[in-house]
Parts: structure tokens; C-alpha cells; sequence
């Protein structure tokens, strides 16, 4: 998981955090230790409710789960990357359009 989540490390502008969804125990000593950045954990709904999407972040970590699946995020976002590790482990990075 580690080259993966270097990777997004260095897709982000510098010093801005991660913003991740379905941030477990793993993802949330990984995320600092690979990229040296914080992890903002994020409520998939906060990204589907009205008031809050003017200020949605412009990049997403998604940890797949049962309610986060790629197809729930709002359309604008697109997905940049995807890696599955192992049968319950799957993180895809995404970014909005338009920021």
C-alpha cells in the first residue's frame, strides 16, 4: 500500500492534507507515514449534501466500502487512480473538476 499512497502524496499541491473517506486504523498511521501530510477524515454524506458541496475538497482518498463505492461520490468527481489491496482493500484517488 505504501508506493500507492506516496503516490497520491505527490499528485497533491504541496502542503495540503489528505482528505480521505473510510479512514481506518491502517490508512490513518500510512497516510502521515508516506506522505507526510495530515488525514482529514471525511462522512461520504458530507460530500452529497447541498449546503456543503461549495466547499467540497478538491482531491478525495476513497478506502471502498460497503457505503462508500466509487459510483456514490458526486459527479464531479473523476477518478485518477485505483489500486485494490487484497480482496477488502481497495483506495482509488480522486479529483474534482473544474478546481
Amino acid at each position: 500500500m505504501g508506493p500507492f499512497v506516496r503516490a497520491v502524496g505527490q499528485q497533491l499541491p504541496p502542503g495540503q492534507p489528505v482528505f480521505a473517506i473510510n479512514v481506518d486504523e491502517t490508512l490513518a498511521a500510512e497516510i502521515p507515514f508516506y506522505t507526510g501530510r495530515e488525514v482529514i477524515p471525511l462522512d461520504i454524506r458530507s460530500l452529497r449534501t447541498p449546503p456543503l458541496r461549495a466547499r467540497l475538497p478538491e482531491w478525495v482518498l476513497l478506502q471502498d466500502s460497503q457505503e462508500a463505492r466509487p459510483g456514490t461520490l458526486p459527479s464531479d468527481y473523476v477518478m485518477l487512480a485505483a489500486r485494490a489491496f487484497g480482496p477488502q482493500r481497495n483506495l482509488s484517488l480522486w479529483h474534482r473538476r473544474g478546481v
